[in-house]
């Protein structure tokens, strides 16, 4: 079973931040999850709350902000004000940084403003790097606008919700997908476990479940990249 840094190695260093992203890589995940959202003038930014109120103090949104006012946001001081500032990042730094070092899921978020755009923005900006960038979310259209631009990206239905699995047209409507991001709480649910035997399935996110309970998994998502990998090295998978 494969390990994925969730928002980077969020459990020990702010989540989203280049240095999440570095700090996974050294701890030897397979892949980093992260997230995109649009600002106002249409640059792709790594955040995952609809609000900046959590782990930055503002009450706006990615998407009410230009670029140049979200790039000098401090996303660092909330988690730890001994280290050093970390501004949030764009996706264009974060391919930077990473440049094929390990494998990113990219999660894209939904907002009305932004969802029927996202893709035909993001996809040039990875289309030549499909060999380890990967695309996720919940939203069905983000997806299908995703496959129609490029059928060669590897797609992930995000999936946390009972009523889709129970869909009566779930291998129709997801015959292009690559894998089943599905939430952890899912897991006993019969469809989860028949996906489990024929698709590719991620769990996330894991931090407390012992991976035992779920060995079929092809990968899990962990907040903590170090912790899971010692479970799994001890046996406990």
């Amino acid at each position: 079973m494969h390990i994925i840094a969730h928002r980077g190695f969020s459990a020990l260093f702010p989540e989203n931040t280049l240095l999440a992203f570095d700090e996974a890589i050294k701890a030897g995940a397979w892949m980093i999850e992260t997230d995109i959202r649009l600002s106002a003038d249409n640059v792709p930014m790594i955040f995952h709350d609809s609000s900046l109120k959590r782990v930055c103090g503002r009450s706006e949104g990615v998407e009410a902000l230009p670029y140049e006012v979200l790039r000098h946001i401090d996303i660092s001081s909330y988690f730890d004000p001994t280290l050093r500032i970390e501004y949030l990042p764009t996706l264009a730094d974060a391919l930077q940084r990473i440049d094929g070092q390990i494998g990113v899921i990219l999660e894209i978020k939904h907002h009305p403003k932004t969802w029927d755009k996202i893709a035909a923005i993001v996809e040039p900006m990875i289309a030549d790097k499909l060999d380890w960038l990967e695309v996720s979310s919940f939203d069905d259209g983000i997806l299908e606008d995703f496959h129609a631009l490029n059928p060669m990206i590897k797609l992930h239905k995000l999936i946390e919700d009972v009523e889709v699995l129970e869909r009566n047209d779930f291998e129709s409507a997801y015959g292009y997908v690559y894998a089943f991001d599905i939430d952890i709480t899912l897991l006993h649910h019969p469809k989860t476990q028949s996906l489990l035997e024929t698709n590719k399935v991620i769990f996330w996110t894991v931090d407390a479940q012992d991976p035992a309970t779920f060995p079929k998994a092809f990968a899990a998502m962990s907040n903590n990249p170090i912790h899971l990998k010692q479970q799994m090295a001890h046996g406990r998978v």
